[in-house]
């Protein structure tokens, strides 16, 4: 591989798991209508699992072999998105545990 696809491989990891985080956790807090998501800021914890995410995705990437396809970085980014939700989910009920609530719009009422 030369020095320009290691590059385009690299941003592409990153990119994918950018991308990733943000509809996969979006989607999750799409289903709790008791609160207000906001996404940013990312706790400690979230970073950390996305860079990890990314590093396995880039793993996956660059051991790609065409004659003979490795299992192992499939099963290592398998993992590192398993624990990634485990983590965002738990950043979710974090979240919602502690605020960013807003009031339940009931319209206008009467009395």
């Amino acid at each position: 591989m030369d020095a320009v696809s290691i590059i385009e491989v690299t941003l592409g990891s990153i990119l994918a798991a950018a991308l990733y985080d943000w509809l996969s956790i979006t989607r999750c807090a799409a289903f709790y209508t008791d609160f207000d998501y906001r996404y940013f800021p990312l706790s400690k914890m979230r970073i950390a699992t996305l860079v990890l995410v990314a590093a396995a995705f880039l793993f996956a990437f660059l051991s790609i072999n065409p004659a003979n396809p490795p299992m192992l970085p499939l099963v290592l980014a398998g993992v590192a998105l398993a624990i990634h939700g485990v983590v965002g989910q738990v950043d979710l009920s974090a979240q919602r545990r502690t605020g960013y609530r807003t009031p339940l719009n009931y319209g206008e009422r009467e009395g």
